[in-house]
């Protein structure tokens, strides 16, 4: 009995971790909010996950409950913001998400995290629900042309080193500069 208890307890854990991570994924654009209120308290940030959209402005506003908590202030390193959250105040963070992919957010000691999902616009080129078109095949040259003239020299430039200097130096020999 007590082996059949622990097994059904062990697949109810993986059962709940395997729901846990199918929640990562697009969300439907009806379901993304331009404005999303982030409580901050003893266990961290709720939500912990944001959805956002390129070229989508989005407000964070961040209320931190607690006194005790490193999350005093919240950092978006890769946005160069750093926001101060005073206690029981709304703090709002506004920013526009410029590539697809995780931004993440933190506590100045990346000890309370969270993340914003930023996926593409519907119907934009990183979009992966949208059909793709076939790319054309670019047309390569077969052969290179027979006798291409060499590149001609820039305006101004002279066409030969002035009479008296060398062409080349010869390795090792470096000549005596003008005081």
């Amino acid at each position: 009995m007590l082996r059949s208890s622990r097994l059904f307890t062990a697949l109810a854990l993986l059962v709940a971790a395997a729901w846990g991570c199918a929640k990562k994924g697009p969300v439907p654009p009806a379901e993304i909010k331009d404005i999303v209120p982030v409580t901050v308290d003893e266990d961290g940030f709720h939500p912990n996950r944001i959805p956002a959209q390129v070229g989508r402005a989005i407000t964070l506003v961040f209320t931190r409950k607690v006194e005790k908590t490193c999350a005093d202030t919240v950092v978006i390193p890769s946005e160069n913001i750093r926001e101060a959250l005073p206690l029981n105040q709304p703090k709002m963070v506004i920013f526009m998400p410029s590539h697809v992919g995780d931004v993440h957010f933190a506590c100045p000691m990346n000890m309370v995290t969270g993340e914003i999902a930023v996926q593409a616009a519907p119907g934009s080129a990183d979009d992966d629900s949208a059909p793709k078109k076939p790319r054309p095949r670019a047309k390569l040259p077969m052969a290179a042309p027979a006798a291409a003239a060499p590149p001609a020299m820039p305006q101004g430039m002279p066409a030969a080193m002035p009479q008296g200097m060398p062409q080349q130096i010869p390795q090792g020999q470096m000549p005596a500069l003008p005081r």
